[in-house]
């Protein structure tokens, strides 16, 4: 058993730079060693730009917010290659490039997250008996990305494990409680509706939440704070979960029954005989199942036409690469707490993670919804640039 106190839970995706000079800036970016493909750069500067433009190239629409020390800005890069090196000036003043806007809104029962007027999703917090989640959940070109039961009947689309409800974060043994099925609601997860958050802008939709967990004495267990971004034009989503026990320890248990789950699209999957899953290592469908690996693929045909969705893991998170709780039925999850599920021979218990009393734990991943096949789409660039994201060296003018 082993147990985990991480208090930094708000490590950022991209490093972070400053500058406390006055005046314009320009930032060197480096690229990782997967290059920059939907990578996330972000500095804190003096000032607030209003656009990063390229060296030699276009300029980038940057989304800031005012921080400690000064104002982040945030762009989104493409096209890098592998350790490339390129220069952007972040402009002061002047005229911000076109962008459609990310919103993100609160609405009754959760949260929704639009581009422009385009719905992408919704974080439900009213109808899941035990748990909040993530639908429906489209594509930037409206394509549904997760199946629709439970949550609408039809004809055909399977009816099986009704607790697959979009996409959520949750898990079947938590201090001996059960978050996962609907078996007993007795276990389970309340948003805090006042401590949602709301942000909207260029560049990306972000928003924050605070959860409950309750044991099925009634008695709370701890309580987590989420924090999903969106990036225009609504393909990549990251995910932050910290999760803070209360006044006891609490154990993640050894069971493959979580943790940062989808439900596919029937479609796609691999039993219907035209969807694959592969990971980064190359191993493919259903010996996918329990292994290890920064990220996995699930691709196939939806709507006529093929359609992928990527899930990567991040360094930063305990026990990474983590194990995949990968189904060729259709479910689709990280769990880093399943090991004697996963690997033969480990004995029960061998996955169990302790949270101190008080203390802290951050899990942060990244999905990728994607039109075409992974190495069409740049699946191993766009999960890369999550793992491994661009360096950055600000430089006052």
């Amino acid at each position: 058993m082993r147990s985990f106190s991480l208090l930094s839970a708000a490590l950022a995706f991209a490093p972070l730079a400053a500058v406390a000079a006055p005046g314009g800036s320009e930032v060197d970016v480096t690229a990782g060693a997967h290059g920059c493909r939907r990578a996330v750069a972000r500095v804190v500067l003096p000032y607030a730009p209003t656009a990063a433009q390229r060296r030699g190239g276009q300029a980038s629409p940057v989304q800031v917010r005012k921080v400690a020390g000064g104002y982040e800005a945030v762009w989104v890069i493409d096209g890098m290659l592998p350790d490339e090196r390129r220069v952007y000036q972040l402009v002061r003043g002047g005229k911000a490039p076109e962008a459609a806007g990310m919103k993100a809104a609160k609405v009754a029962g959760g949260i929704e997250v639009r581009a422009g007027d385009r719905l992408l999703m919704k974080y439900d917090t009213a109808t899941g008996p035990n748990k909040p989640y993530l639908y429906p959940l489209l594509a930037p070109d409206g394509t549904l990305m997760v199946r629709q039961y439970p949550l609408a009947k039809v004809e055909g689309e399977s009816a099986d494990h009704p607790h697959h409800r979009g996409l959520w974060w949750t898990h079947g043994a938590v201090n001996g409680g059960d978050y996962w099925s609907e078996t007993s609601t007795k276990a389970r997860t309340v948003d805090l509706a006042a401590a949602q958050k709301v942000e909207s802008g260029p560049v990306f939709a972000r928003f924050t939440t605070a959860t409950d967990w309750i044991g099925a004495d009634g008695a709370k267990v701890g309580a987590d704070t989420r924090e999903v971004t969106v990036y225009a034009p609504g393909d990549v989503l990251d995910f932050v979960l910290t999760f803070t026990a209360g006044a006891a320890r609490v154990t993640f248990g050894d069971t493959k029954e979580g943790s940062f789950g989808v439900r596919l699209p029937d479609e796609m999957i691999v039993d219907r005989g035209k969807g694959h899953i592969v990971t980064s290592t190359g191993i493919m469908d259903g010996k996918a199942w329990g292994v290890r690996a920064p990220w996995v693929d699930c691709y196939g045909p939806v709507s006529g036409k093929t359609m992928g969705m990527a899930m990567a893991d991040h360094p930063a998170n305990p026990r990474f690469p983590t194990w995949w709780h990968v189904r060729t039925y259709g479910l689709f999850a990280a769990n880093p707490f399943g090991i004697h599920d996963f690997e033969k021979g480990k004995p029960a218990g061998s996955g169990d993670m302790v949270v101190e009393a008080g203390e802290s734990v951050t899990f942060r991943y990244r999905v990728y919804l994607h039109a075409g096949e992974p190495d069409g789409a740049g699946v191993a660039e766009v999960c890369g640039s999550f793992i491994d994201p661009p360096r950055t060296v600000v430089r006052a003018r």
